[in-house]
């Protein structure tokens, strides 16, 4: 029975119940070489009812980590927002297994400060190490190009998957940012769709300014400008400087509109407003068809902008 439950859970991870009697002849006939299942395994599929209701409940629920101390992910993700997109998987793998993960070294962050602010800060993450990765997350369908996180929480069997990612960096308070509209539209990988949202983006922040005259649009000025496509609105705007990612994430939690498009920002933006700005209203431009899914990438606390 343990050489059966392992067999399962190595090359297949898990088994449907209707196909049950299928693996168990699949099984037999690589062990035994014959068809015919032998008397045990008919006893316990055709007879023995509370039997086979064990089996497939053990097969089907079985700890896919119960040999392991803890977890330790590899991450294939190209940029920040690839990695937020799986940043509550080490709570939920806690809360599941009672496992802390640890990151592999193999992984490659554009930005160390990725790290910092979606691992180095969470709880549920014990650090990096040099140590054999057993669990691969790889965040894109390589046919598609969606984002995969609702497919790996069903593969471990994970609860609450639905979430908006989280950032466990808790934000600063600053007064002076309470009437600010954030514009910033600005990516590395689709700098190329800029062109196609700057009227539509500038009227946006026109109706947005006639609503209440004391807001003030603002637009972030890095310290790290490298290969960051920006539009700059053509309406009066102020800059607000940004040393890092943790200021950034101290801004959002404290504006009142943030318009950017699709990219990581846009993803911290969501992750603030879910979990530390509730007020935050966020506009997200993102196209209709391309890199943009909206079942795996676009978050479900935003107006979207399609285009």
């Amino acid at each position: 029975m343990n050489n059966l439950n392992d067999w399962i859970r190595g090359i297949h991870h898990k088994i449907s119940g209707d196909h049950l009697q299928s693996y168990l002849e699949k099984f037999n006939y690589r062990l035994t070489g014959t068809t015919t299942p032998p008397n045990t395994l008919q006893a316990c599929i055709r007879g023995w009812r509370s039997c086979r209701n064990a089996l497939i409940h053990r097969l089907l629920h079985s700890n896919p980590f119960n040999r392991l101390n803890e977890i330790i992910i590899s991450f294939n993700c190209p940029s920040f927002g690839d990695y937020l997109m799986f940043s509550n998987l080490p709570e939920l793998f806690y809360k599941k297994y009672n496992l802390y993960t640890y990151i592999s070294n193999d992984c490659v962050f554009y930005n160390f400060e990725t790290y910092k602010l979606l691992f180095e800060q969470n709880p549920y993450v014990k650090g990096l190490t040099d140590k054999e990765p057993n669990t691969f997350i790889d965040c894109r369908n390589p046919k598609k190009g969606v984002f995969q996180s609702k497919i790996y929480c069903q593969r471990y069997d994970l609860f609450d998957c639905d979430k908006i990612p989280k950032i466990y960096y808790e934000p600063k308070k600053i007064n002076d940012y309470e009437n600010v509209i954030l514009f910033d539209v600005a990516t590395r990988s689709l700098g190329h769709l800029i062109p196609k949202i700057t009227e539509r983006a500038n009227n946006l922040l026109k109706d947005i300014k006639n609503t209440d005259q004391n807001l003030k649009i603002c637009v972030l000025k890095y310290k790290d400008t490298n290969n960051i496509n920006r539009l700059i609105p053509n309406v009066e705007f102020n800059y607000i400087e940004v040393e890092n990612i943790f200021e950034y994430c101290d801004i959002l939690s404290n504006i009142k509109y943030y318009i950017g498009i699709n990219s990581g920002s846009s993803l911290i933006a969501s992750s603030i407003k879910e979990y530390y700005n509730s007020d935050l209203k966020i506009f997200y431009y993102t196209p209709i068809i391309g890199t943009a899914d909206g079942g795996n990438w676009n978050p479900i606390n935003v107006d979207l902008i399609f285009f």
